[in-house]
């Protein structure tokens, strides 16, 4: 998912998304089984690889433009420069946060495994103009370093890491009684961070005047849990909550985007199967649609007022999984839409009008900043599953990431064949902004699953997205993993100097 504030209002260095990998040498080593599809002009990075499971979420890049990359881990014998931890047993259950730091084009400078003595996973990170790192993400662990005990089953967390990776400089537990998670966070050039998650706790820690819209918390959902969709606005150090939103239906609530405009407020993206959702009177789409909706809501920077929401979607499921929001405050969208329908719906005038096959297309939605008005909108896919795990706005660019299994994937949009290296291939889609033109389509992936969950836009036009590698062309050597942490540096052509 790609979770970072964007447009001009970033604290942040660049506009981020939500994805681990080998060196581009192996390839040269690679057996016949794995047969390597990648676009001109990208190679890959290994990050981590251990015995077990490596997950890159995301990656952001400090002041100083050295690149951050955040995941987790459940392999004893990963190499960290640092690793601080409760745990003192191993269970193949239980992950650790890991963060790794590098120059870009250079090897890694640092790198830490964090973890207290239960589950802990990492999905969000950023950095402040002192190179702080903050990461967000859900721990089950009653002890989690630099925290107290944790109140909840699961809980949220957000974290300030020292720019060298050495030391805990703050750790926030959020939760309450029950369960509780962080999915994404941003920061404002002010310095106060915004979490957004989900929440089943009827005593979650919101802002005394923090807003409250839909029925109340902790009552049954899909898991018995009820979730709940929130935003909190946290001081700079992390020890105040100044401001919160908390807004939900009778049903489930799963937020997995952030972004924001220090004009129009804050947006967040999800999906919902709340019938009643507190969809506004203006909004483009006021009905439920579906057994599972997409939702776009905006609220005020202060998170006192709500001033909007819209459903997105149609007949069965639609998913929502990343936001961003440009200079002018157009809002784009990008999710995936499940339905064994869609070949019934389209969206006329659009790249590709029709549902193209398998199970999934992504979906990628443009709105006004209100959300009364959706300006624009395309499927991208081909005949096999393809998902979208994030997007981002740069310069005069929209791009989308995620992966895809289709051979044919974007053909009705582009009459090109691209194949396949076998299952999933990590995949990133550079459109004009107003998603009327693909202008580059890069693929990455070997014989078996290559997932992208985060990217990032940066300077000598290239993207850099993280995630998980399952190919054997991904794997270092002597690791037995089944997964390993990547980041593949893909060529999208021209950023611009504000987004640099």
């Amino acid at each position: 998912m790609i979770l970072q504030a964007l447009g001009q209002t970033l604290r942040q260095r660049s506009p981020v998304m939500y994805l681990p990998f080998v060196m581009l040498l192996a390839l040269a080593g690679c057996d016949g089984a794995d047969r390597v599809i990648r676009s001109a002009g990208t190679s890959s990075t290994l990050l981590l690889s251990g015995s077990n499971n490596e997950y890159g979420r995301s990656i952001t890049r400090d002041a100083q433009g050295d690149l951050i990359f955040a995941g987790h881990s459940n392999s004893s014998d990963i190499k960290t420069d640092t690793t601080i931890t409760q745990k003192t047993s191993v269970d193949a259950n239980d992950f650790d946060v890991v963060l790794v730091k590098k120059r870009p084009g250079g090897d890694p400078q640092a790198s830490l495994r964090l973890g207290g003595d239960g589950d802990d996973r990492v999905y969000a990170v950023a950095t402040d103009l002192e190179n702080r790192i903050y990461i967000a993400g859900n721990t089950t662990s009653a002890r989690f370093p630099g925290a107290g005990r944790a109140p909840g089953r699961t809980n949220a967390f957000v974290a300030i890491i020292s720019p060298d990776l050495k030391r805990v400089i703050k750790v926030r537990i959020l939760g309450g009684n029950d369960h509780d998670f962080g999915r994404t966070l941003t920061l404002d050039r002010q310095g106060f961070v915004y979490l957004a998650g989900s929440t089943a706790s009827a005593d979650f820690p919101l802002a005394p005047d923090g807003y409250t819209a839909g029925p109340a918390v902790a009552r049954p959902g899909n898991y018995d849990i009820g979730l709940d969709a929130y935003v909190l606005k946290l001081s700079s150090d992390l020890e105040h909550t100044v401001g919160s939103a908390l807004i939900g239906g009778e049903a489930d609530e799963y937020v997995y985007g952030i972004a924001l405009h220090e004009t129009h407020g804050v947006y967040i993206v999800g999906n919902t199967n709340s019938p009643d959702y507190p969809a506004t009177d203006q909004s483009h789409d006021r009905t439920h649609n579906s057994s599972v909706d997409i939702f776009v809501t905006r609220f005020d920077t202060r998170l006192t007022q709500h001033l909007a929401s819209t459903y997105a979607g149609w007949p069965q499921y639609d998913y929502g999984r990343g936001i961003a929001v440009d200079a002018d405050g157009d809002v784009y969208v990008a999710g995936y839409t499940h339905n064994t329908r869609s070949k019934k719906i389209s969206l006329p005038g659009a790249i590709q009008e029709k549902f193209a096959g398998g199970l999934t297309d992504i979906l990628l939605l443009k709105y006004d900043y209100t959300l009364s008005e959706r300006t624009a909108g395309t499927f991208l896919g081909g005949s096999n599953d393809d998902y979208a795990t994030g997007i981002i706005v740069s310069g005069a660019q929209v791009i989308v990431a995620g992966y895809t299994a289709s051979p044919d994937f974007a053909y009705q949009a582009t009459g090109v064949v691209h194949g396949s290296g076998g299952g999933y291939d990590m995949v990133s889609v550079s459109l004009d902004k107003a998603l009327t033109k693909i202008e580059k389509i890069d693929i990455y992936g070997g014989g078996k699953d290559d997932f992208a969950y985060g990217a990032l836009a940066g300077r000598n036009s290239e993207l850099r997205m993280v995630g998980n590698s399952e190919s054997r062309f991904a794997a270092s050597p002597g690791s037995t993993g089944d997964h390993n942490m990547e980041m593949v540096s893909l060529t999208v052509g021209k950023v611009s100097p504000s987004d640099r």
